[in-house]
């Protein structure tokens, strides 16, 4: 889903790509301020002041290929046109003169962004759907004041169910057309001759077992949000609470009701499903704003800026000195957000610019001291060596797998951590008679000719 967009984006202007994610973001904070205006301007302004200044939202928008975030973006964008359907009928939008207004954003840009956008977010990740459909369900009910005509939402549903199966053709190309187990075949799991191969031994059905992805671990779900939203984005997070109590306390009708079941309902789906294992992203096991967990919890980011809004609102309307004290809470927010994406750990936004800068180095390295060709082994760097002159293969391959090359006489290379001399005496053990040899070394890496 995602790459193929990014690959279109591309075809449209090189190197626009890179920068899709960012402007899906961009313009999402239009329809999010719309649909947080509800409750006045202010808040709107506020919301999507602080959802543009998150720091996932800001790492996310820098890492474009990742698709979480661009999935968020375009649901709000479905879920704002969505509401806007049935307010924007055109026999209920005339001048004093009694003529339709707005009548081609009604028939056909309103409904092909509804859909659309729907239609994209599912695609790239069909599971999101748990929590995207309801909010869609309540944007297009809430939106049916003044509908005379079903037509535009008819229309937005058959481009969305277009788009999906397109999605899906797409798919079965790119995937092999039998999986495993009952659920499809995804990740690396690219369509070729071995993996479609029928396997040998026992040719039984497998078991369907229907069971969460990471199981049921409430002691884990605990931790992680314990660790991540009551820590390290504790200042969001009280602020969020401080909102959602202040807006528990209002007079409530059924549509702020429906509101605050569909929040609560996100929060729990999302952390049934994503939040029940302890994932280990960071090599040295630390806790950082490029985990999954924060990632895959990318959809209560709009969330908790309505609430932190809502809060920041309710201190604007204090009695003494409450527009200084918003104004100086709004400002902490916008800044503090930056500086926790950008230079926080170690998977900061600029910590990750050097670190490129650092694989690019590698990567010119080897093409300049490694012949065409070369196998390059590694514990987890093969992503250095992509798309480029060198097959690359990561975990480092069994003892067979490397006589097997080396019996081809391709010329194979080891980047790894800079080897100790005992390290590389117990490497020569089970190399041929040629000894591993030091083509260059970056920072604490090295790269070890193999066989020439």
């Amino acid at each position: 889903g995602w790459p193929f967009l990014v690959m279109l984006a591309e075809r449209v202007a090189g190197g626009m790509g890179a920068y899709l994610t960012a402007l899906l973001v961009l313009g999402s904070a239009y329809p999010l301020c719309r649909l947080a205006r509800q409750m006045n301007r202010r808040v709107g302004w506020a919301t999507a002041a602080l959802y543009l200044m998150f720091p996932t939202v800001l790492l996310y928008s820098n890492r474009g290929l990742f698709p979480n975030l661009p999935v968020v973006a375009l649901a709000i964008w479905s879920i704002w046109a969505w509401r806007e359907l049935g307010r924007a009928a055109p026999e209920h939008q005339t001048d004093r003169f009694g003529v339709a207004r707005r009548t081609m954003l009604t028939l056909h840009v309103t409904p092909l962004l509804a859909g659309g956008a729907l239609g994209l977010a599912l695609a790239i990740r069909p599971t999101e759907a748990l929590w995207i459909l309801p909010w869609v369900v309540w944007a297009a009910w809430s939106g049916r004041e003044n509908r005379s005509s079903v037509k535009p939402f008819f229309l937005a549903g058959a481009i969305a169910l277009l788009v999906c199966i397109g999605a899906a053709w797409l798919a079965a190309l790119t995937y092999p057309a039998k999986s495993v187990t009952w659920l499809p075949a995804i990740g690396y799991q690219l369509k070729d001759s071995l993996l479609l191969a029928p396997a040998t031994g026992d040719t039984g059905s497998p078991a369907r077992v229907v069971s969460l992805p990471f199981g049921f671990h409430p002691r884990a779900m605990w931790t992680n949000v314990r660790t991540y939203f009551f820590t390290y984005l504790a200042p969001w997070t009280i602020a969020a609470l401080i909102g959602a109590f202040i807006a528990l306390r209002r007079t409530w009708g059924r549509s702020e009701t429906v509101i605050l079941i569909l929040c609560a309902w996100t929060m729990g789906a999302l952390l049934l499903v994503y939040g029940q294992s302890n994932y280990a992203d960071n090599i040295r096991g630390t806790v950082s704003l490029g985990n999954s967990f924060l990632r895959y919890l990318l959809p209560l980011v709009p969330i908790v800026s309505y609430a932190a809004a809502l809060a920041v609102d309710a201190l604007w309307k204090l009695p003494m000195r409450g527009r200084a004290l918003a104004a100086i809470v709004l400002a902490f927010f916008l800044l503090y957000g930056p500086a926790v994406a950008f230079a926080r750990d170690e998977e900061g936004i600029l910590a990750v610019r050097r670190e490129l800068g650092r694989y690019a180095t590698i990567r010119r390295f080897a093409e300049e001291k490694l012949q065409p060709g070369t196998v390059i082994v590694s514990e987890r760097s093969d992503k250095i060596f992509a798309s480029g002159p060198f097959p690359s293969a990561s975990p480092l391959p069994d003892k067979d797998t490397m006589r097997g090359l080396f019996a081809s006489e391709t010329p194979v290379a080891l980047f790894h951590r800079t080897l100790s001399y005992n390290e590389l005496n117990a490497l020569m053990d089970s190399l041929p008679a040629f000894p591993p040899f030091p083509v260059y070394t970056v920072d604490n890496e090295s790269m070890y000719l193999l066989q020439p």
